[in-house]
This record gives structure tokens, sequence and C-alpha cells, in this order.
């Protein structure tokens, strides 16, 4: 099954290395990225890994952040779909 799915990644006209579900999720991940750095100009730098877990108040800093930037993504997701707009539920966001 993996091997088959390697043959319907859609941005490429040969077999690519590993399952294109695996590929349209890195897409998905990199675009919320780069969407929710655009929203939030001052984020967490995209050098900098996830603290240690050594350092307890620059772990929980670091989570609120990610946190309040989920929820109000989720929040615009929630509005967009009530007011009868587009939601990503289902659509092909990454492609």
């Amino acid at each position: 099954m993996t091997f088959q799915l390697c043959h319907l990644y859609s941005r490429a006209d040969k077999v690519v290395g590993y399952a294109a579900p695996a590929y349209y999720a890195d897409h998905l991940c990199e675009r919320g990225k780069l969407y929710l750095e655009a929203q939030y100009p001052e984020a967490i730098d995209a050098t900098a890994s996830m603290p240690s877990s050594d350092d307890a108040h620059e772990l929980l800093r670091w989570r609120q952040e990610v946190e309040e930037r989920c929820g109000w993504f989720n929040d615009l997701q929630a509005k967009l779909a009530s007011a009868g707009g587009h939601n990503l539920q289902g659509r092909n966001f990454f492609c």
C-alpha cells in the first residue's frame, strides 16, 4: 500500500520517495507556519527550537504562545464556517 501511495503525489510526474500523504502533510505544515508568521510578525524565532524541559518558565511561555495562536486560527475558521464562508475542512489548502 505504501508503494502505491508513492505514485499518487500530484506535484511530481514520477514516483516519489515516500507516501504522498506525508508530502501533503509537510506542505500543510509549511503553509500553516508561513500563514501564522504573517499574522504574528513577532513570532518565535524560526531557528530556535522548543525550549528545553529544564527551563520550565520559558517552556510555559512558549506553550502559551502556541496555544494563543492556534486558538486564534481556530476561532477564525469557526467564524468563517458560521458565516457561510470557506473553511479549510476538506480542502487541499496546501496544493
